[in-house]
């Protein structure tokens, strides 16, 4: 399989990564031996700070890459590795970087190291950490995904925690002098992120040990049959170093939740300063309303101030109509009442006069009687009156009203009667006839009624 997907530059700034810590840990001019040095990048580095580095490497494609950089190359399998390939106490350092767990038999290798090592060598290797939360959580869901590279590279044969690491190394005859870790998030490895459905307690608890971060462990570690020593200088550094980190990332975590808290508070300021500002606006149009209406309002009021006005005036002018119509109302009603009363005055003159016409017309209706029954009575006479004296005779007698009496004593006196009527008839006539024509004038009914009559009685008289 191909070495390249293995490759990485070398940056000595990057504290956690495990190319830059054996860098690192390889004091300058020491001669290493590089087992299972892939392309060559640690090698590379080493020699340049003076190393001298002998690499062995088992795939075609890397021995190439070491050779073309000019490395001292040995192309064997580690786990049939011939005991002369490798000198006896040869080299300072044997580096065994994420070797280990690819072998048939790890623990073999390393105990073979300890015949490759000068006095007062060391061997470095490393391994990954099998324990890693973002491992722990896909167990807790069931999975245990195999990758290409990293915690469950699908070419590794083992797998270690921290404990079984020590006892492979104590188990080789080593003592631990540094473990060093490299460390990595739940969320910055290869495997996928845990699932949402994960309980928030769970995350917790992977989160709060401290080893679910380990990523990968890395030992220095010397031939000895003693307890492992510890301590190193790379280790103090490295951890003042994540002391650092983990202070800057409690750093960074206060100015994330200050920078969202001061969003958070942006925002609610922004949000109440444009609720302010609705408001404000709000104000302003029922301001510039309230305005409008009163700007309304006011020349309403004018214009009915000058309705009033005009309307007073109009009242007034009617009020002086109605006075001046009255007052002529007033002097008209009592010409009326004057009218009246002369109109009743005259009518009552008029109806006496009237009645007075009445009672001259029943007076010559009795007169029409008294001479048709003297007609009558005439007529019974009128054979002895012709044979006493002729018809001149009847006619004088009949001038003087002798002819109706029945003696001549009562001709006597009915003649001086007839004479006297015929005197007042006369007068009350000529009275009646000069008031009432003025009158009749205005009634021409009753003219018409009294022409009638006064014909009847000319013809009556004639008669």
């Amino acid at each position: 399989m191909s070495v390249t997907r293995y490759s990485r530059a070398i940056d000595l700034q990057d504290l956690e990564n495990v190319h830059t810590l054996a860098v690192l840990a390889v004091p300058p001019g020491s001669r290493v031996l590089d087992l299972g040095a892939a392309d060559g990048a640690v090698a590379c580095a080493l020699r340049d700070r003076g190393c001298q580095v002998t690499a062995i490497e088992r795939d075609a494609e890397g021995v190439a890459a070491l050779i073309a950089r000019g490395l001292t190359t040995i192309q064997a399998d580690l786990d049939t590795l011939p005991a002369d390939a490798v000198p006896p106490a040869a080299f300072d350092v044997v580096l065994m970087l994420d070797v280990l767990e690819h072998l048939v038999d790890p623990g073999a290798l390393l105990a073979r190291t300890r015949a490759w090592l000068a006095p007062g060598g060391r061997a470095l290797l490393s391994v990954p950490n099998v324990t890693h939360g973002a491992v722990r959580l896909s167990l807790l869901q069931g999975r245990f995904p195999r990758t290409d590279v990293g915690l469950l590279d699908r070419t590794h044969l083992h797998f270690f925690d921290q404990d079984s690491l020590q006892a492979l190394v104590t188990g080789a005859g080593f003592g631990v002098l540094d473990l060093l870790t490299v460390e990595r998030g739940l969320e910055e490895t290869e495997l996928e992120p845990p699932a949402a459905g994960v309980p928030a307690g769970v995350l917790e608890a992977v989160a709060d040990d401290p080893l679910s971060r380990v990523y990968q462990f890395v030992v220095i570690a010397a031939p000895s049959a003693g307890p492992a020593v510890g301590g190193g200088l790379l280790q103090v550094l490295l951890s003042r170093l994540r002391s650092q980190q983990a202070a800057y990332r409690r750093l960074e975590d206060f100015a994330a939740q200050a920078e969202a808290t001061g969003r958070a508070r942006e925002d609610a300021l922004t949000a109440e300063l444009r609720r302010v500002a609705e408001y404000v606006a709000h104000l302003e149009a029922t301001l510039r309303d309230h305005e409008t209406r009163a700007a309304s309002t006011h020349a309403a009021h004018e214009a009915a101030l000058l309705a009033a006005d005009a309307a007073h005036d109009a009242a007034a002018a009617a009020i002086d109509a109605a006075h001046e119509a009255a007052s002529a109302a007033t002097a008209r009603q009592i010409d009326l009442e004057a009218d009246r009363d002369m109109l009743r005055h005259q009518l009552t003159a008029r109806v006496e006069e009237l009645q007075q016409a009445s009672d001259a017309i029943a007076t010559l209706l009795r007169d029409l009687c008294v001479q048709r029954e003297f007609a009558e009575s005439l007529a019974a006479q009128v054979p002895r009156i012709a044979a006493r004296g002729g018809e001149v005779r009847v006619l004088d007698e009949l001038d003087r009203y002798q002819a109706v009496a029945p003696t001549p004593d009562a001709a006597a006196t009915l003649a001086a009667e007839a004479a006297e009527f015929r005197r007042l008839q006369g007068a009350v006539a000529f009275r009646a006839l000069a008031r009432g024509d003025a009158w009749l004038r205005t009634m021409p009914w009753i003219r018409a009624q009294l022409s009638r009559l006064a014909r009847r009685l000319a013809g009556a008289s004639r008669r």
